[in-house]
């Protein structure tokens, strides 16, 4: 993106680009005050919304969020609104911007305001694609004191940046806003909380069965040890062979699926070797070396299948 110039802004808003109007027919917009060298000043609205004193929880899951149960309204007078410590103001700019379909905006606090301690756009610091707005903004009190907010002033700004490769305007659920709604939540803001909760609960569980496996092994390996431990003592000292704590180790399912393989080789390498038998050709002597390796292959398949057969019963 490139960030666009004082002067640049200038002429787009005389050519009518950039549209710029204030909600106020008694505070009109004023390009010479309010364009500066890379951005554009916005002023603050005469009322906003603050949350109630009584609230103290705000869900946004429910079905139906209602906002004047959560917030109030609260009008910003001439003679200024006390900001208190850590309270938001919830509001809207008194000038309306809009965009053409390749420019986009951020916004800020001006420095001036910033080192006051005020933050603007606490959470919204984006004007979209094409989007028509005044903008929403939240004003927040980082002092241990109260701060007085006064309207009609230009606390915040917004910078103008040029969008590269194909855009889609904005069309969403806060189009052409003019006056603060508050949250519109959809379904769509519902399902990834939920989702959200989901995945936690899905840790949760993963923690704990790995918790549980952990406990299982560590009883696993005092059975077996209690198991060497009594062997020892029937067969007067002789300890359990490592080849069987391998045994213990080795799933029975895995132990079946090898037998079967062994068989099925061991059964195709005897077949192969009866063929040459009742072939019904002279045998030379590379046909009977054949055979004898063959059947010996096929023996020794079978062999260890029945040994591993044994060894787990």
């Amino acid at each position: 993106m490139a960030l666009l110039s004082g002067l640049e802004l200038r002429r787009l808003i005389e050519e009518g680009k950039i549209q710029i109007r204030s909600r106020d027919d008694r505070q009109l917009f004023d390009m010479d005050a309010q364009v500066t060298e890379d951005a554009i000043d916005l002023r603050l609205a005469n009322k906003g919304w603050i949350v109630r004193e009584e609230v103290d929880c705000i869900d946004p899951l429910p079905d139906k969020f209602d906002k004047e149960v959560v917030f109030q309204e609260v009008t910003i007078p001439a003679t200024g609104y006390r900001l208190k410590q850590g309270q938001v103001l919830y509001t809207n700019t008194l000038d309306v911007v809009s965009l053409p379909e390749n420019l986009a905006g951020r916004v800020s606090t001006r420095s001036t305001f910033a080192r006051l301690g005020l933050t603007v756009h606490a959470t919204h610091p984006k004007l979209a694609i094409g989007q028509e707005q005044a903008i929403p903004i939240q004003l927040m009190n980082h002092n241990h004191a109260d701060l007085v907010i006064y309207p009609f002033t230009p606390y915040a700004q917004i910078q103008i940046e040029e969008v590269m490769g194909p855009a889609v305007p904005y069309r969403g659920k806060y189009y052409k806003e003019y006056e603060y709604r508050g949250p519109v939540l959809v379904s769509r803001d519902r399902q990834m909380a939920q989702n959200g909760r989901t995945r936690e609960l899905i840790r949760r569980e993963m923690i704990q069965r790995d918790e549980l496996i952990r406990r299982q092994l560590g009883e696993y390996r005092i059975e077996l040890e209690a198991m060497a431990a009594s062997a020892e003592r029937k067969k007067g000292g002789e300890s359990i062979r490592e080849a069987d704590i391998r045994m213990v180790n080795i799933p029975k399912k895995r132990v079946d699926m090898v037998q079967g393989i062994l068989y099925t080789l061991g059964g195709i390498a005897l077949s192969w070797g009866l063929s040459f038998a009742v072939e019904g050709s002279e045998l030379d002597r590379w046909k009977i070396t054949a055979l004898i390796a063959t059947a010996l292959a096929g023996l020794v398949f079978v062999a260890i299948a029945v040994f591993l057969h044994s060894y787990e019963t």
